[in-house]
């Protein structure tokens, strides 16, 4: 986290590298935002789900009971008009919309707070492993580089486990609802993967390169700019006196 010459290292041993400073108290909360993600899937499917019907009961409502699966809990409940299922469809699709909501915003911030947590369990034993490292390695080492390793690198770790955690969530979600895609029109979710699919494989070859160049030159310009200011405010009292 602390060096000031970046390395060409692939993006997953970076990321297993990460993780295994990570405590073991923050990997098992990652596994619970996991657990949340699975439920919060599932009610994504529910809720797509029912779009179906109830866009179905309000446009072609004898085709509705005509479903198997329908016509089944229909006649369990002794609905014979169509109309009467309006209202029980209706409920269950905002229910399931509301259910689902709430547990993204609950999943976005466990998201959100667990990054930020783990960010500043990083600081903490960046800054722990800093201050017992023997004398000869304090005063070889630039304070410029301590100081950027644990402001700006750490944090841009957390934004990076952030981000990863968005990205499984985010896939976890996008497989859930395109299965479901799948099972209401193939045609058409085939359609949609193609496109959406094309899109972002030429946006992330086109910005691979540019990306991965910034990054260094970000990695290694932070402790030069911390370093710049310590010499200036340094400076500037001599001036002064």
């Amino acid at each position: 986290l602390l060096s000031s010459r970046p390395t060409e290292t692939s993006l997953v041993s970076l990321v297993f590298s990460l993780f295994g400073h990570i405590s073991r108290r923050r990997r098992v909360q990652f596994g619970l935002l996991l657990a949340l993600t699975l439920v919060s899937a599932t009610a994504e499917v529910f809720s797509l789900g029912a779009v179906v019907p109830f866009i179905g009961i309000l446009t072609q409502p004898e085709q509705v009971l005509e479903s198997s699966f329908i016509s089944g809990f229909v006649n369990r409940i002794g609905i014979t008009d169509p109309q009467d299922l309006i209202l029980p469809l209706t409920v269950t699709f905002g229910v399931a919309a509301l259910i689902s909501g709430a547990l993204r915003l609950m999943l976005l911030a466990a998201t959100i707070g667990l990054s930020n947590a783990t960010g500043a369990d990083l600081s903490i034993d960046v800054y722990r492993r800093t201050l017992y490292q023997p004398y000869r390695v304090h005063v070889s080492r630039s304070s410029a580089e301590i100081i950027a390793g644990i402001t700006q690198k750490v944090a841009a770790a957390s934004r990076v486990l952030m981000s990863l955690a968005n990205l499984v969530t985010s896939g976890i979600l996008f497989l859930s609802i395109l299965s479901t895609l799948l099972v209401i029109d193939p045609r058409i979710a085939g359609v949609a993967i193609a496109i959406f699919g094309s899109g972002y494989a030429m946006i992330a070859i086109l910005t691979k390169y540019r990306l991965k160049r910034n990054s260094i030159l970000i990695a290694a310009e932070q402790t030069t700019v911390v370093n710049i200011l310590q010499e200036g405010l340094g400076a500037i009292r001599d001036v002064l006196l």
